[in-house]
Protein backbone atom coordinates (compact mmCIF):
# COMPACT_ATOMS: atom_id res chain seq x y z
CA UNK A 1 0.00 0.00 0.00
CA UNK A 2 1.39 3.38 -0.99
CA UNK A 3 -0.36 5.74 1.39
CA UNK A 4 -2.78 6.15 4.26
CA UNK A 5 -5.14 9.08 4.75
CA UNK A 6 -5.69 9.55 8.49
CA UNK A 7 -8.86 11.36 9.53
CA UNK A 8 -9.25 12.14 13.25
CA UNK A 9 -12.99 12.16 13.95
CA UNK A 10 -14.83 13.78 16.82
CA UNK A 11 -18.55 14.56 16.62
CA UNK A 12 -18.48 15.04 12.85
CA UNK A 13 -21.44 12.91 11.80
CA UNK A 14 -22.73 15.72 9.55
CA UNK A 15 -19.54 16.08 7.48
CA UNK A 16 -17.69 12.76 7.67
CA UNK A 17 -19.40 10.97 4.80
CA UNK A 18 -18.86 13.92 2.44
CA UNK A 19 -15.18 13.99 3.40
CA UNK A 20 -14.78 10.27 2.77
CA UNK A 21 -16.65 10.47 -0.54
CA UNK A 22 -14.53 13.38 -1.76
CA UNK A 23 -11.35 11.40 -1.09
CA UNK A 24 -12.78 8.29 -2.78
CA UNK A 25 -13.82 10.35 -5.84
CA UNK A 26 -10.22 11.29 -6.62
CA UNK A 27 -9.64 8.09 -8.54
CA UNK A 28 -6.52 7.23 -6.54
CA UNK A 29 -5.46 3.62 -6.03
CA UNK A 30 -3.46 1.65 -3.50
CA UNK A 31 -4.48 3.62 -0.44
CA UNK A 32 -6.47 3.36 2.76
CA UNK A 33 -8.58 5.84 4.65
CA UNK A 34 -8.15 5.40 8.39
CA UNK A 35 -10.88 6.93 10.53
CA UNK A 36 -9.90 7.48 14.16
CA UNK A 37 -13.05 8.01 16.23
CA UNK A 38 -12.02 9.92 19.34
CA UNK A 39 -14.95 9.02 21.59
CA UNK A 40 -17.65 10.83 19.65
CA UNK A 41 -21.12 11.15 21.17
CA UNK A 42 -23.15 12.25 18.12
CA UNK A 43 -23.31 9.08 16.01
CA UNK A 44 -19.90 9.49 14.38
CA UNK A 45 -18.69 6.13 15.75
CA UNK A 46 -21.63 4.29 14.20
CA UNK A 47 -21.15 6.12 10.88
CA UNK A 48 -17.45 5.17 10.88
CA UNK A 49 -18.41 1.50 11.25
CA UNK A 50 -21.07 1.78 8.54
CA UNK A 51 -18.67 3.40 6.09
CA UNK A 52 -16.02 0.74 6.78
CA UNK A 53 -18.48 -2.00 5.88
CA UNK A 54 -19.48 -0.13 2.71
CA UNK A 55 -15.99 0.70 1.43
CA UNK A 56 -13.14 -1.83 1.62
CA UNK A 57 -10.43 0.86 1.56
CA UNK A 58 -11.66 2.26 4.89
CA UNK A 59 -10.60 1.15 8.36
CA UNK A 60 -11.71 2.53 11.69
CA UNK A 61 -10.14 2.69 15.11
CA UNK A 62 -12.21 3.68 18.14
CA UNK A 63 -10.71 5.16 21.29
CA UNK A 64 -11.89 6.97 24.39
CA UNK A 65 -11.81 10.73 23.98
CA UNK A 66 -8.20 11.80 24.32
CA UNK A 67 -8.10 14.87 22.06
CA UNK A 68 -7.14 15.52 18.47
CA UNK A 69 -3.40 15.10 19.03
CA UNK A 70 -3.88 11.64 20.50
CA UNK A 71 -6.24 10.73 17.65
CA UNK A 72 -3.69 11.87 15.06
CA UNK A 73 -0.90 9.95 16.77
CA UNK A 74 -3.07 6.83 16.98
CA UNK A 75 -3.80 7.13 13.27
CA UNK A 76 -0.11 7.42 12.43
CA UNK A 77 0.62 4.36 14.59
CA UNK A 78 -2.15 2.33 12.92
CA UNK A 79 -1.48 3.45 9.33
CA UNK A 80 -0.38 0.70 6.94
CA UNK A 81 0.75 2.91 4.05
CA UNK A 82 4.35 3.91 3.48
CA UNK A 83 3.15 7.54 3.19
CA UNK A 84 0.62 9.03 5.60
CA UNK A 85 -1.55 12.10 5.16
CA UNK A 86 -3.38 13.80 8.00
CA UNK A 87 -6.61 15.60 7.16
CA UNK A 88 -8.03 17.93 9.79
CA UNK A 89 -10.89 20.41 9.76
CA UNK A 90 -11.63 19.50 6.21
CA UNK A 91 -14.92 18.58 4.62
CA UNK A 92 -13.54 17.96 1.14
CA UNK A 93 -10.33 16.63 -0.28
CA UNK A 94 -8.91 19.73 -1.97
CA UNK A 95 -6.02 19.94 -4.38
CA UNK A 96 -5.64 16.16 -4.19
CA UNK A 97 -3.69 15.67 -7.38
CA UNK A 98 -1.28 18.48 -6.57
CA UNK A 99 -0.74 17.15 -3.06
CA UNK A 100 -0.19 13.58 -4.23
CA UNK A 101 2.27 14.73 -6.86
CA UNK A 102 4.13 16.70 -4.19
CA UNK A 103 4.27 13.65 -1.91
CA UNK A 104 5.47 11.32 -4.64
CA UNK A 105 7.99 13.76 -6.12
CA UNK A 106 9.55 14.77 -2.82
CA UNK A 107 9.47 11.33 -1.23
CA UNK A 108 7.74 12.75 1.85
CA UNK A 109 6.63 10.20 4.38
CA UNK A 110 4.08 12.51 5.99
CA UNK A 111 1.99 15.41 4.74
CA UNK A 112 -0.40 17.47 6.84
CA UNK A 113 -3.16 19.63 5.44
CA UNK A 114 -5.33 21.86 7.60
CA UNK A 115 -8.01 23.79 5.75
CA UNK A 116 -10.61 25.78 7.65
Amino acid sequence: MIFSVVIPCYNCVKTLEATVNSIRACGLTDYEILLVDDGSSDGTAKLCDTLCVRYPELRCVHQKNAGVSAARNRGIDEARGSISGLWMRMTQWMLERCLMQRILLTGSSLICCCLV
